[in-house]
């Protein structure tokens, strides 16, 4: 798994760790879509 990626992960994790959710920081998380939880081979 890429540094990227891994970063990406962890940066959803953090907006969703919250009490409130940032919808605004959630919508510039997932611009692109959502990284996959398992990375595809």
């Amino acid at each position: 798994m890429s540094s990227l990626h891994k970063s990406r992960i962890a940066d959803f994790q953090d907006v969703l760790k919250e009490p409130s959710i940032v919808l605004e920081k959630l919508r510039e998380l997932s611009f692109s879509g959502k990284p996959p939880s398992e990375p595809f081979f």
